[in-house]
Order: structure tokens, then sequence, then C-alpha cells
């Protein structure tokens, strides 16, 4: 679900997995789609809630640089 700085719904989506093999490997597609749906609305900032906090982290971590761009550097 995709809400504005106010918490109004502005998108939401939902996706069947068929070859998911875990929980962490599908909160990292989900979070993956969140910041690609994020881009294409022409957000400025993202912020992605999630309850796999290990996966939150990892992406943080590797793709900040590439996130932080792709979201106009901010």
């Amino acid at each position: 679900i995709a809400r504005n700085d106010r918490g109004e719904v502005l998108a939401s989506q939902a996706t069947l997995e068929e070859a998911i093999a875990s929980p962490f490997f599908a909160e990292a597609c989900a979070c993956t789609r969140a910041v690609r749906l994020g881009i294409q609305m022409g957000a400025r900032k993202v912020e992605i809630e999630g309850d796999a906090l290990w996966i939150l982290r990892t992406l943080a971590d590797k793709e900040r640089g590439s996130l932080t761009e792709g979201l106009g550097g901010t």
C-alpha cells in the first residue's frame, strides 16, 4: 500500500508468486516492488515498512546508493 505523508492511500498492489522459497525472499521482492512503484509514481522519498528487519537492513546497506539515485538523490 502506498500512502502519502497524510496517510492517504495512493495505490496498492498484490502479486501472487508461485516460486518463492522463503519469507525472506518474499519480503525482498515486496521491497523491490515498493521502490519501483514509488519511482513510477514520481516519489522523491520512499519509506519501506516490513516484518523482516534483516531484509530491510540488507537492502538499505547494499542498495542505498542506487536506490537514492533512482529517487532523485533524496
